[in-house]
C-alpha cells in the first residue's frame, strides 16, 4: 500500500470546514500511519469509517457526549440498572463518569477498562476517563472498536452500512445520516482518483503508461 489514505481536504469535504482542525489532523495522521494496518485500505471501509466517526462526534466537533448530569442516568446503577449492567457501570455516577467519549462515543466502565488495557495495558481509563476526549486517544478507541468488534471490519469492506452501523448503534440510530456520509466519502474518494488519473495521464510522456498505472493501482488498491 502506498502513500496517504486520506488529506484534510477530503476530511473536510466529508463532514464540514466547521469540524475541529485537532481533530482533524489526528485522525488524518493516524488513519495514514496505521489504517493499512487496521482495515481502512478499501474505499468503502474507510467511507463507513468516515461515516461512523461523522456522526458519532457530530461531524467530528465533539469528543465527548452531549448531555447534562440527569441525562447521563440512563446509565447508572440507581436509576436504570439493566443498562448499568450491560455497560458494566456498577458504582453510583458511572453513568456520567463513563459516558460516552471518544471519536466512536466508547460508553461504559467495561468498555473503558477493555480499551485501557488494549492501549495502556492498564486501567488508568478507569481513573483518568477524561483522556478520551484527548483527539489522539479518542481515534485509536475508535481503531480498537473497529479492529475488535466481530463483523464490524467484514461489513464495511461490502459496503454494508446497515450491519457496519448495527455494529456501533444496535438501534440503527440516525442510519440515514450515517448512510448519507458514506455516500459522500465514495463520492469524494472517486472524484480524488480521477485527477489523479487526469494528472497522471497529462504527464505520462514522461513515463510509461504501464507504470503509471501500477502506480495508480497500488496507491488505490
Amino acid at each position: 500500500m502506498a502513500e496517504n489514505l486520506i488529506s484534510k481536504d477530503v476530511i473536510y469535504s466529508i463532514v464540514g470546514n466547521d469540524a475541529r482542525a485537532d481533530i482533524v489532523e489526528s485522525l488524518v495522521a493516524t488513519i495514514n500511519t496505521h489504517g493499512v494496518k487496521y482495515g481502512l485500505a478499501s474505499s468503502n471501509a474507510l467511507a463507513v469509517f468516515l461515516a461512523q466517526c461523522a456522526v458519532e462526534s457530530d461531524r467530528l466537533k465533539t469528543l465527548k457526549e452531549y448531555g447534562n448530569k440527569s441525562y447521563f442516568n440512563q446509565y447508572d446503577i440507581r436509576y436504570n440498572p439493566a443498562k448499568a449492567k450491560e455497560l458494566g457501570n456498577t458504582q453510583p455516577g458511572d453513568g456520567e463518569r463513563f459516558k460516552g467519549r471518544g471519536i466512536f462515543q466508547l460508553t461504559g466502565r467495561y468498555n473503558y477498562q477493555k480499551f485501557s488495557k488494549w492501549y495502556f495495558g492498564d486501567d488508568r481509563l478507569l481513573t483518568s476517563p477524561e483522556l478520551l476526549e484527548q483527539p489522539k486517544y479518542a481515534i485509536w478507541s475508535a481503531l480498537y472498536y473497529w479492529s475488535t468488534k466481530s463483523g464490524l471490519k467484514d461489513a464495511a469492506i461490502k459496503g454494508d452500512m446497515k450491519g457496519a452501523t448495527k455494529k456501533i448503534n444496535s438501534g440503527l440510530k440516525h442510519l440515514a445520516e450515517r448512510t448519507k456520509y458514506y455516500a459522500k466519502a465514495i463520492a469524494v474518494f472517486k472524484k480524488k482518483i480521477w485527477n489523479v488519473v487526469w494528472k497522471g495521464a497529462t504527464a505520462a510522456v514522461n513515463i510509461p503508461l504501464h507504470t503509471f498505472l501500477n502506480k495508480l493501482y497500488l496507491h488505490y488498491k
